[in-house]
């Protein structure tokens, strides 16, 4: 696990669905947070399911679901399975370098 502190933000990279234990989040207590998940439905339920464990420490959690409401059989159907957040800025600035 590691993070990056910013001017406004904290990005913390959990490394897997089930790294990010409640020991590991008792840092964040009080804290704002935007988790994103990887994209796979089972994922983002992971993380929905430490809402509790969030709200137990004060950690007012919010949930990007990247899936776009897709099945993890679209999404894998796609190439999008499994993709983390930096998969999608690579898509994204690839992409808007092959559109030049």
């Amino acid at each position: 696990m590691a993070s990056i502190v910013l001017e406004h933000y904290t990005w913390l990279e959990y490394v897997g669905m089930n790294a990010l234990t409640n020991d590991k989040i008792e840092v964040l207590a009080g804290e704002s947070i935007i988790t994103i998940p990887d994209r796979s439905s089972k994922a983002v339920k992971i993380m929905q399911d430490k809402t509790p464990s969030f709200q137990e420490l004060d950690i007012d959690a919010r949930i990007l679901d990247m899936t776009s409401g897709l099945s993890d059989d679209k999404l894998n159907t796609k190439g999008w399975y499994n993709d983390a957040i930096e998969d999608v800025f690579h898509e994204f600035f690839n992409g808007a370098e092959s559109n030049k």
